[in-house]
């Protein structure tokens, strides 16, 4: 694209005339044009106009089961220069209330298949319903006439998008990101993976996560087609898409690759496809390294990138499984335009081989948290973000994740995180799923304990030999002697452990106890 493009509005209205004809999205097999989906985002806009009064803020929410329209509503929002606010239909009816009377949104857009019943009909603003209509409309004569074609002037630097985090920490926090946030990280991760025009690519992961909306922009920007299908992620489904339309692009969170590879019926149709897959992105949790070594395997043909980063500081690093084979137990260098550092509790940097708070400044960040000047002036300083999160950088400049700031446990005195003995066990035990958390201590405060869902069915001598293996390699106070068996482990969408949840089940164990 030898265009500049600095906004989402720009980079559509060139693909639609550059190449209107071309398939844009295949959802649900139905086929959607570059010109059609301006077209489309055009109708948005005008019902936006038509109803939203100026001066009544710049947000707009969008909750739709319809990828799609989800698509269509982020595009025209964007050309009146407003914020597209995505919220998940999966999120409670209370907590969408709460989330639109507390960020001064100024419109509420749903489909057909929303339907409110509680607190929602007493919303004093605008409610916008979508209907997919593909008769002519004012839109449409707009734009084929070229008096409603162009976009009007936005900055690259004016927010375009708010994403909310997953809530693996606590409550959801609402994430403003820039146009040129989106654009730039989209191009460094085209570069890294060599991407070409030809994509098609099936993205499994929500639009509404900041992960799938960034993988359709990345497509986009090559003029290349995303595969989406509505509904929750069906990894039967998913492989009949990719061999129907003939993806040879795949992207999406590790529990996905995951559930592909530890079922058999799945595995024997994954292995008719796997090496017709050129691209792959993965990113949102952690892998351990023998899972990254088998995705390589499964795909042998594909270059692979797992990003490390969240929400708030999108694709931080990156690692290519294929050319960086040595050093899979990292996760990655900064990608380009990133700076990484290492903070100690006082803030101050920590050289080489120290372990610290992974701090990241560059265009992936955001300028801040909607609404929440407190844990802005806590988490942002100087333009550096503070992730929470605990990492090492080795000798050759890879980042070396290891934990969570908040997950860290306190044995009598000494510290550990419990992705230390879930990292080693996930090697060396694949087939159980397991989590360590921690339980109160007579004398110790708390001591770490193994828990496991009712479906993994580790027996005594099973955890025996777990705790053998452990040996040698941890220090004794890390190694749990306990195991707890528990109903599931409350993880979120993309597959991260809920540690405040887990924390609370074991925790009123002990009371009850």
């Amino acid at each position: 694209m030898s265009q500049k493009i600095n906004t989402i509005q720009e980079l559509f209205l060139h693909n639609a005339m550059q190449h209107g004809d071309k398939c844009a999205i295949i959802c649900n097999g139905i086929d959607v044009s570059y010109s059609s989906l301006w077209n489309e985002s055009l109708k948005i806009k005008l019902e936006i106009q038509r109803n939203v009064l100026p001066g009544c803020g710049r947000r707009i929410a969008v909750i739709t089961e319809s990828k799609v329209v989800l698509l269509y509503s982020v595009i025209g929002i964007a050309q009146l220069g407003m914020n597209a606010v995505l919220i998940s239909n999966e999120i409670p009816e209370a907590e969408i209330f709460k989330i639109v009377e507390s960020f001064n949104i100024s419109a509420l857009l749903i489909d057909t298949k929303i339907n409110f019943t509680g607190d929602m009909k007493e919303l004093k603003i605008p409610l916008l319903v979508l209907k997919r209509n593909d008769k002519e409309t004012e839109a449409n004569k707009c734009y084929q006439q070229g008096t409603d074609g162009s976009a009007m002037t936005v900055s690259g630097g004016e927010s375009a998008i708010t994403f909310f985090t997953s809530g693996a920490t606590g409550v959801r926090k609402a994430v403003p990101v820039t146009h040129q946030n989106i654009i730039e990280t989209s191009k460094v991760i085209n570069n890294f993976l060599s991407m070409e025009k030809q994509i098609r690519e099936y993205i499994s992961t929500q639009l509404t996560h900041s992960m799938g909306l960034r993988r359709a922009f990345c497509n986009f920007l090559l003029g290349g087609t995303i595969v989406l299908d509505d509904g929750i992620m069906n990894p039967a489904k998913m492989l009949l898409s990719i061999e129907k339309f003939g993806c040879n692009g795949l992207s999406g969170v590790p529990s996905i690759f995951k559930i592909l590879m530890s079922q058999n019926f799945l595995c024997q149709h994954l292995s008719k496809i796997g090496e017709k897959i050129e691209y792959i992105e993965i990113g949102s949790a952690p892998l351990y390294k023998h899972e990254k070594e088998k995705i390589s395997v499964v795909f042998p043909n594909a270059q692979i990138c797992m990003h490390y980063g969240s929400t708030e500081a999108s694709r931080t690093t990156l690692l290519h499984f294929k050319k960086e084979k040595r050093m899979l137990d990292t996760v990655g260098k900064p990608a380009y335009g990133v700076k990484v550092k290492l903070t100690n509790e006082n803030g101050e940097k920590i050289e080489q081989d120290g372990v610290g708070e992974i701090c990241v400044k560059g265009v992936n960040v955001t300028k801040g948290y909607f609404n929440n000047d407190i844990l802005n002036k806590q988490k942002f300083l100087d333009g550096w973000f503070r992730t929470g999160d605990i990492g090492k950088i080795n000798s050759e400049g890879y980042l070396v994740f290891i934990g969570r700031i908040d997950d860290m446990m306190n044995i009598g005195g000494k510290k550990m995180y419990p992705q230390e003995i879930e990292s080693d066990l996930g090697k060396k035990y694949p087939e159980f799923e397991i989590a360590i958390s921690s339980m109160p201590h007579k004398f110790l405060g708390e001591e770490p304990v193994l828990c496991y869902p009712q479906n993994s069915r580790i027996n005594d001598e099973c955890f025996m030999r777990m705790k053998q293996s452990l040996l040698g390699f941890f220090e004794d106070y890390k190694i749990p002697k306990r195991k707890i068996e528990v109903l599931e482990i409350p993880k979120t969408d993309n597959g991260k452990i809920i540690r405040s949840e887990l924390n609370k089940m074991l925790h009123d164990l002990h009371k009850r106890n």
